[in-house]
């Protein structure tokens, strides 16, 4: 199952970024869970709630979230098809970058 992911995460990335050659690539393990018991746990345990959702541009139609810990800044990267859930990425010491739109002339 932890493979089926891995290719379906791999497929989610490829169609955006299939103009630009990679200048490596590398293999990780990716740590996947039941959808509501991960949500769960990183609102009870981490106390971290999503503040970004997006629909992926693949065909498996999977959805993203960046879920936040607004006082000790820490983060989590999730992937989410239905049931199954995986944690892209991990860490701390998030910052929301100010967008300042350009001025038009």
């Amino acid at each position: 199952m932890k493979y089926l992911i891995t290719l379906l995460l791999v497929l989610t990335l490829l169609p955006a970024y299939a103009e630009i050659k990679p200048e490596e690539v590398v293999s990780v393990d990716i740590n996947c869970y039941d959808t509501e018991t991960l949500f769960k746990t990183l609102r009870e345990d981490y106390y971290e709630y999503p503040i970004i959702l997006g629909m992926t541009n693949d065909k498996a139609n999977s959805t993203m979230s960046v879920w936040m810990q607004p006082r000790e800044k820490s983060w989590t990267i999730v992937a989410t098809k239905q049931d199954i859930s995986c944690i892209i990425g991990t860490g701390t010491n998030l910052e929301l970058v100010p967008y300042k739109k350009k001025k038009e002339s």
